[in-house]
């Protein structure tokens, strides 16, 4: 019996440390999926940051890199712009110099034909001239003075008249020119001013 009653404690001692031991293993096993489980969950988390990380920097990526498209294609349109426009401009020049170019050739023309027809005119008066002077010998002394005056009077009218009408013509070509000539010989006299404008004619 004694026996007995110490297996028995024995039996009891050891059910209990296999009990406690087997409850342990369970706890302990309950602790590791709990963990595993933790882990896990933490895992996925992770997992699931770093996916809204990653897709929150594509978006950034993504923005900026529209911004930069849209950045340049602004710049290459404005350079388009830009470039049509210089376009748009020197045509304007070219056709505005044309123009200028054209009614400066029709004026210089237009001058020409008026000088001609002044020298026809100056050929003409000394014609007249010359003629009144062949015929003053021939006249009678009262009208030889009246002609000689007329001579005088159609040879300095006709010299300032040709003046005058020459410098119209010139200054309307050469609107600066006398500016411009004053400014590189200043002691030039009016008489070698014209001359330098016959000469440039």
């Amino acid at each position: 019996l004694d026996s007995s009653i110490f297996y028995y404690r024995e039996f009891i001692v050891l059910s209990d440390s296999l009990a406690e031991i087997t409850s342990d293993r369970k706890i302990a096993s309950i602790r590791y999926e709990a963990d595993l489980l933790r882990e896990k969950e933490n895992f996925m988390v992770q997992t699931q940051l770093l996916r809204e990380r990653s897709a929150h920097r594509n978006r950034i990526i993504l923005l900026i890199s529209i911004l930069v498209v849209v950045l340049l294609l602004s710049i290459i349109l404005y350079l388009r712009f830009r470039m049509k426009k210089n376009a748009l401009v020197r045509e304007n020049i070219l056709l505005n110099n044309k123009n200028l170019s054209a009614k400066l050739e029709y004026r210089k023309k237009e001058t020409a034909a008026q000088l001609l027809y002044l020298e026809q005119k100056n050929n003409l008066i000394k014609n007249i001239a010359t003629d009144l002077k062949e015929i003053v010998p021939q006249a009678i002394p009262e009208n030889k003075r009246k002609i000689l005056d007329s001579i005088r009077k159609l040879e300095k009218a006709h010299y300032a008249n040709n003046w005058s009408e020459f410098e119209v013509l010139f200054r309307d070509i050469h609107s600066d020119f006398y500016t411009r000539l004053n400014r590189k010989f200043p002691d030039l006299t009016p008489n070698e001013q014209k001359l330098c404008a016959f000469v440039l004619m």
